[in-house]
């Protein structure tokens, strides 16, 4: 992204449009829930879709353009929306040992979606990952590292945010 005045005019459109699609508070999921028992906060996700009721941790992409964002304009809430972005996308990254729906998780898996709604689908019940473990959201996080020279800034906000679900009991 280039200092020109007109790009960064269409850059500041690009991120409030991405913007309409984060979530800006935090859900409170009932606690026998599987989104509860991990922990989840909603707070900086982004929806799938209008049509999906799932949120995902693709604005991850985004990260490092909405500090670039921040430097260019001084606006502190690009700043404030990447970290939002970037602490939501590393909730509920099994360790190795996280067990979900009787299953060990391997070590750095992470669901692609979070079903954040009562509309869920036939046999699935409401407030539960996809059970999706693709490895693009380790990607993106791993692209953020590698490009941005001081992770320091990653770790703002992350030691609020817990996610591990104890072994289940059969």
């Amino acid at each position: 992204m280039t200092g020109d005045k007109k790009y960064v005019a269409a850059a500041e459109k690009i991120a409030w449009y991405l913007c309409t699609w984060m979530m800006h508070f935090t859900v409170k999921y009932p606690a026998d829930s599987l989104l509860g028992k991990m922990g989840y906060d909603t707070f900086g996700s982004t929806s799938v879709s209008t049509a999906h009721q799932a949120l995902d941790q693709y604005a991850l992409r985004d990260v490092l353009s909405f500090f670039r964002l921040y430097e260019l304009t001084g606006n502190v809430q690009w700043r404030e929306r990447a970290l939002a972005f970037w602490c939501n996308a590393c909730q509920c990254i099994s360790d190795g040992t996280q067990y979900i729906n009787g299953r060990l998780r391997p070590a750095g898996a992470q669901d692609e979606a979070i079903f954040h709604t009562r509309w869920g689908r036939y046999g699935v019940p409401p407030f539960g990952p996809s059970q999706w473990l693709p490895a693009w959201p380790c990607a993106y996080r791993l692209e953020n590292l590698r490009w941005h020279p001081d992770w320091s800034i990653f770790d703002e906000g992350l030691q609020a945010i817990s996610g591990n679900i104890e072994r289940e009991e059969k």
